[in-house]
């Protein structure tokens, strides 16, 4: 794991700890599972096939109903992300319909 991606599975962790002793529910709904390190890889290999580039450093990562990571990418681009599962997506969905 590059240094970006391990940089964030700790300022994921950090968040994750929050929720204790509760599961982290959004995380499992989202990434398929809780751990910081797995959730940290995958974002990283969904930058790298979609934005060209890996992660540099993490800024934030935050759940609700959704989850939202900040970064700053390796090519200098600071973006955020945010996914939800897909029951979430289609409730959102439904309701603004």
């Amino acid at each position: 794991m590059n240094d970006g991606t391990d940089q964030r599975a700790t300022v994921i962790a950090a968040h994750l700890r929050e929720w204790e002793p509760a599961p982290a529910y959004v995380e499992l709904a989202v990434f398929d599972s809780d751990d910081a390190r797995v959730i940290a890889t995958t974002l990283d290999a969904f930058y790298m096939r979609h934005l060209g580039t890996s992660i540099a450093r993490g800024l934030f990562h935050q759940s609700s109903i959704g989850s939202v990571a900040g970064i700053v990418l390796r090519d200098g681009r600071a973006i955020a992300t945010k996914g939800a599962s897909a029951r979430a997506f289609a409730r959102s969905a439904a309701e603004v319909a």
